[in-house]
Order: C-alpha cells, then sequence, then structure tokens
C-alpha cells in the first residue's frame, strides 16, 4: 500500500473514532467517563483537521468528509440503575479498539522515512496522545470492572443473607 493510501486509511480510521467518541459521550450517564469521552472526542477531530490541515498543503488529496454521526449502541445499554455504569465497559472498550489500530498504522508509517516532516510530526503527537490517553481509558475501564465485582459481591452476600 503507498503512503497516500495509508494516510488515507488513517483519516478513515481517525474520523471514525471521532464518531464513535462522541457517540459514547452521548450515550454515557457516568460524568468522569463522560468527561473523557468528549476530551477524546475533541482530540480526534484535532488531529484530523491538523492532519488533513498538512496534506493539503503538502498536495495530498485525501477523499474524506467529516465524520457522520455513529450509530446508537442504545440497544446494549439497561435502565437498570445499578448496571448501567458497567454496560459502558464494551462502548469505551470500541473507541480503545480504534485507538489501537491508530496506533498501528501511525506507527508503520512513521517507520518510513519518506514522509514529510510536517505529516510525522502531526502523527507522532497522535501517537502519543493515544497513548497516554489510552492509559486513563483504560484506568477508567478497570475501575468500572472493579465496580462491578463489587456490585456482584454485595448482591451475592445479600442473596445469601436473604436465604438464611
Amino acid at each position: 500500500m503507498d503512503t497516500r493510501n495509508k494516510l488515507q486509511k488513517i483519516i478513515d480510521v481517525l474520523f471514525d473514532a471521532e464518531r464513535r467518541y462522541a457517540s459514547a459521550a452521548r450515550e454515557v450517564q457516568v460524568v468522569k467517563l463522560s468527561r473523557f469521552l468528549n476530551h477524546q472526542n475533541i482530540y480526534r477531530n484535532k488531529y484530523s483537521n491538523e492532519l488533513l490541515e498538512v496534506l493539503t498543503f503538502q498536495g495530498i488529496r485525501i477523499e474524506r468528509e467529516h465524520p457522520e454521526e455513529a450509530p446508537s449502541d442504545n440497544d446494549e445499554l439497561s435502565l437498570n440503575k445499578h448496571s448501567i455504569s458497567f454496560r459502558y465497559i464494551p462502548l469505551v472498550s470500541r473507541c480503545l479498539e480504534l485507538d489501537q489500530e491508530l496506533l498501528t498504522m501511525c506507527s508503520n508509517l512513521l517507520e518510513n522515512h519518506t514522509i514529510h516532516i510536517d505529516i510525522a510530526e502531526v502523527l507522532t503527537r497522535l501517537t502519543t496522545h493515544i497513548i497516554f490517553q489510552g492509559i486513563e481509558g483504560n484506568d477508567i475501564v478497570e475501575e468500572l470492572r472493579l465496580q462491578q465485582l463489587q456490585r456482584k459481591r454485595m448482591l451475592h452476600l445479600n442473596k445469601i443473607r436473604y436465604m438464611s
């Protein structure tokens, strides 16, 4: 795959990630998680615009319009107050998976020492951002998982007490 096609694919995945983060942020009702997702959406938008600007300046034409709204994952969410925050784990995980795909693609392209320095600079900043924010995202997911385990233990203990 040539460099232009690789850049096209990065832009496509970047727009998909932006869309997915925006959709997830709208659905999430946990403040800390919603803030994180909104922040990620804003940064995906920032980097996609920066990359498109650099590519345009370099005379590289990319076929892509601004992302449409992502399909809703509402079907997966229960309105049960006790389990709703735990249902967000797959939502956030899908966002983080797109970031992993972006990391791989950016790293592979950065290994190509023939790309223009301006493109390399934007890809490097994007990669750095994704790495550090991915750590925060994984911490939030782990925190939700721990809460889920604690809630299950409490329900189990209450069930045992009720049966006694």
